[in-house]
């Protein structure tokens, strides 16, 4: 058995030739599978699964796999990996997800990674092709976040309910897939790839298993992490620190971002992420200091292969002290930016196209001025750093700190 992350993959057997019938018979899931009009009959079905049972013998390994969902071994669908050539190592892929309902849950990503692995790092393939439509664009997704390039389209090559349609051929090769596990993830000082992360529901709520931050990253599965804003008086005016990313982060390298920032890796609370606050700028504070005011979804994509989806703990913390006190940690962040937050407040309410601030470098600790604009910050779209100032400006007056 092929094991995922929420699926398993097991060698099909005579006894699940009702299922791939049921499937095969199954009009919504044929069509997804690129066939208008399918009419199976049982005969023909159990002499398909008999079929894949003596390539399996000829192979050496399955050719045909039933994906089973991992918490509770239930069949889901049907994974063929057919061998085009076996003296090129090159296989023809094929998958289907038997009931719509689950369809869009991740399981049809997951059995092709753990598929991906097997045939790679297990059998030594070379080359794993498959087509589809040009339209079908849920499959072309998965396929080409798991790694497949179109490399070619077939014009007209499939009839569908009397009009011909264009067929794509996407392929990966071992050497493209390698180079993509040390190339897209990158593992640095400043992050782990694989460190595992709790996987959630958009409500927050656990889904009941964790995935290295590199598939979460690419997944888009919403995941928990920590954000502290340190902000203060100097020489009597407010001010909001940001901190600037390092240039190794997997996403926004460079960036000005919340003053200290952190996932919970598998199992940790909240109250574990404090740690980040020594971690990153080097102060030591008290756990009772920090003012927890709110939950926030925030959602960035940055190109194909990151789709970052985090629910974020919002803390402010006061900090009066000189911006020369922090002791940056070279690996987690380039430096921090000391703004005073009216300057935040006009560039973000679109009054001042850029502003002065001072900025600490990391690497040698040296404090100069420098003018940020928009363009600087991460990205948002929905007015967070303005109303991180808004809340921090009440709070250092006493006020109740509200993120609205």
């Amino acid at each position: 058995m092929i094991h995922g992350i929420l699926t398993n993959l097991r060698a099909i057997e005579l006894d699940d030739s009702p299922l791939v019938y049921d499937w095969f018979n199954a009009p919504a899931v044929m069509d997804g599978w690129g066939f208008g009009v399918s009419v199976v009959s049982r005969t023909i079905v159990a002499e398909r699964v008999a079929e894949w049972i003596d390539q399996e013998r000829t192979a050496g390994r399955p050719v045909a796999f039933i994906i089973e969902r991992a918490a509770d071994r239930r069949a889901l669908g049907l994974l063929l990996a057919i061998p085009l050539d076996r003296e090129r190592r090159i296989l023809r892929l094929s998958l289907l997800i038997g009931d719509p309902d689950e369809w869009g849950n991740g399981y049809g990503g997951d059995a092709v990674d753990a598929f991906l692995v097997a045939a790679f790092d297990g059998w030594n393939a070379h080359r794993i092709e498959l087509e589809l439509e040009t339209g079908n664009t849920r499959a072309t997704r998965l396929y080409a976040t798991a790694g497949f390039q179109v490399e070619a389209v077939k014009r007209g090559h499939r009839v569908r309910e009397g009009e011909r349609l264009d067929v794509s051929v996407l392929s990966i090769v071992v050497d493209d897939w390698r180079n993509r596990e040390n190339t897209e993830y990158v593992r640095s000082r400043a992050q782990n790839p694989d460190e595992p992360f709790d996987v959630l529901l958009a409500d927050g709520t656990p889904a009941g298993y964790h995935k290295p931050r590199w598939r979460v990253h690419r997944d888009g599965d919403w995941h928990r992490s920590i954000h502290v804003w340190i902000c203060g008086l100097d020489d009597g005016e407010p001010f909001l620190d940001f901190q600037r990313r390092a240039f190794e982060k997997d996403t926004y390298p460079g960036a000005l971002d919340a003053t200290i920032g952190g996932h919970l890796t598998a199992g940790e609370h909240v109250a574990h992420a404090y740690r980040e606050i020594e971690e990153e700028v080097g102060i030591v504070v008290d756990p009772g200091e920090l003012v927890h005011v709110g939950t926030r979804r925030g959602v960035n994509e940055q190109g194909t292969l990151i789709r970052d989806r985090e629910i974020q703990e919002l803390h402010l913390l006061r900090w009066d002290r000189p911006l020369g006190d922090y002791r940056l940690n070279v690996d987690e962040l380039a430096g921090m930016v000391r703004v005073r937050i009216a300057d935040v407040v006009e560039i973000f309410s679109g009054t001042r196209p850029t502003i002065e601030c001072r900025y600490l470098s990391a690497s040698d600790r040296s404090i100069e001025l420098i003018d940020v604009g928009i363009d600087d910050f991460i990205p948002t779209i929905d007015h967070y750093f303005l109303r991180v100032a808004l809340a921090s400006r009440r709070f250092l007056a006493g006020e109740t700190p509200i993120v609205v």
